[in-house]
């Protein structure tokens, strides 16, 4: 082989290395990822008439990580009277719906299994709008194109999510990744548990040291780029 092939084999291996040094570097700082910016399209929540919890994918009979966030954003909303019940939109591929296990998750953080509802329909992220419009709720209404609602989900999922009720025609939906309630916490939830050890010391540990946050930033870049490669298909 001539030597312009391995002189640009060795600009194409500098080039490489150098940028892999960079992005790790940038990672391990916790610079900006941008993508991650532009997905995040949540609002702060305003009362609406229901607030819908998007399936975040399950694991045996238990929600994934991802839906446990989602959870304890709705248990927040429904502590602050945000809105008088809580939908689960999701199929699923376990043998009990998606929707059934986060209720049943929700349930456990505290939200009354009264207020409860499920919509097992929606097998992804493109069928949570249509499968909610004309959705009953409890009072005897149905959910129209204009009822307001609040739609939980992750803030990387947000996008998709609102574009999904947008192609459905939905004019007053808001999305909503997180939320600090003001209420007091119920008794029994785990917001209100205390430590019955007496000899109880938080030890002060911390994971947000530069490898911790380098799986963390890591694992947010795919994701982002997974969703838009999601939008872009859909």
């Amino acid at each position: 082989m001539g030597r312009w092939f391995w002189s640009i084999l060795r600009w194409t291996w500098r080039v490489t290395a150098a940028s892999t040094v960079t992005a790790v570097a940038w990672l391990l700082l916790g610079g900006p990822l941008f993508v991650d910016r532009w997905l995040d399209v949540t609002e702060p929540a305003v009362p609406a008439d229901a607030i819908i919890v998007l399936g975040g994918g399950t694991v045996g009979n238990l929600p994934l990580p991802q839906g446990w966030e989602r959870l304890t954003t709705a248990a927040a909303l429904f502590r602050d009277r945000l809105a008088p019940v809580v939908i689960f939109s999701g199929g699923g591929t376990e043998r009990v719906a998606e929707a059934e296990i986060y209720a049943n998750a929700a349930a456990w953080l505290g939200l009354p299994r009264r207020i409860l509802v499920f919509e097992p329909k929606a097998q992804s992220t493109k069928d949570h709008g249509p499968a909610l419009l004309n959705f009953p709720l409890p009072d005897g209404r149905t959910i129209t194109r204009d009822t307001p609602l609040l739609v939980v989900t992750s803030p990387y999922h947000a996008r998709r999510a609102l574009l999904s009720f947008h192609r459905a025609g939905f004019t007053r939906v808001r999305i909503v990744g997180r939320h600090s309630p003001s209420a007091p916490p119920a008794a029994g939830t785990p917001d209100a548990l205390t430590s019955t050890i007496p000899t109880h010391q938080p030890s002060g540990k911390q994971y947000n040291d530069l490898l911790f946050r380098a799986a963390y930033r890591s694992f947010d870049l795919l994701i982002g780029l997974r969703e838009i490669g999601a939008i872009m298909i859909e």
